[in-house]
């Protein structure tokens, strides 16, 4: 080998070993400048570590709370169909109730309509001891026992229900008790058809007391208490008006009584007796 070759050969040897030298100088100069680094990396990387622990740990915390939750939502969802039914039952209840319901107020009414009908039926027989009941067209009142009744047409040459006229009289013709009846479909007015009424007893020497207000069968009544003079004997007596707004009747009552001015107790006896409809 040549001096060339050899140095050749030293040299590159000494340059491999100087390489090797430097970059291991090199390798630790860069290591000691990076570890630094490397640990704060790792620091971070641990602290990043936590935290995904930490959340893992909420996920599965989370977890467990949505499960409870679809649990509850579950139990409540089969509450809800079961309330659902329940609601279901209930309403289909309710409305075989209401049905019942109206079935009963229908017989009620139809009932409350025959026991309306009965009573009207047993009016007519219930009648004051000593007293009996003359009844006609829907018409009815109470006289005493012993009196006679006569019936006549007013408006007609017989009574019907448009109008007609009744008294009962007394046998001795003492008292009389006088019904007069018309139909009308438009209410008259009371006090006119009461001036009418006594003006035909204003040539027996007419004396009238104060005109009244009251009540008959549940409508309004205007009477007057009044005396006249009839072939020397004094008779005492009451004349009233009233209009049954039911059965359309306009209504003229009155009672005369001989010689017995006491004629307000027989007359409200004569009234409460009456029935119009």
């Amino acid at each position: 080998m040549s001096k060339q070759g050899a140095f050749s050969s030293t040299t590159i040897a000494l340059l491999i070993v100087g390489l090797v030298i430097g970059a291991g100088g090199g390798y630790f100069a860069s290591s000691s400048s990076l570890q630094p680094k490397i640990d704060d990396l790792e620091n971070q990387v641990s602290s990043l570590n936590s935290e995904v622990a930490t959340l893992d740990a909420e996920v599965n915390a989370l977890g467990e709370e949505n499960s409870d939750l679809e649990t509850q939502v579950s139990e409540l969802s089969t509450e809800r169909s079961s309330l659902e039914t329940q609601l279901e039952t209930a309403q289909a209840t309710i409305s075989e109730k209401e049905n019942d319901i109206s079935y009963l107020e229908e017989a009620i009414e139809d009932y409350e309509d025959q026991i309306e009908e009965l009573t009207a039926q047993l009016e007519i027989y219930i009648v004051t001891p000593g007293y009996k009941k003359f009844s006609i067209y829907g018409l009815s009142f109470e006289y005493p026992e012993g009196y006679t009744t006569s019936l006549s047409g007013l408006l007609e040459s017989t009574a019907t229900d448009n109008s007609g006229y009744v008294m009962a009289i007394s046998m001795d013709e003492s008292e009389s008790y006088h019904v007069v009846w018309m139909y009308t479909l438009i209410a008259p007015d009371l006090d006119m058809g009461l001036d009418s009424g006594l003006a035909e007893l204003e040539q027996f020497n007419l004396k009238l007391g104060p005109r009244e207000t009251s009540e008959l069968n549940g409508h309004v009544m205007r009477y007057q208490d009044l005396s006249i003079t009839d072939a020397g004997i004094q008779v005492y007596g009451v004349m009233a008006t009233a209009y049954c707004t039911d059965s359309k009747k306009f209504l003229i009552l009155q009672i005369m009584l001989a010689e017995n001015p006491e004629v307000f107790p027989i007359f409200w006896q004569f009234i409460e007796s009456i029935k119009c409809h």
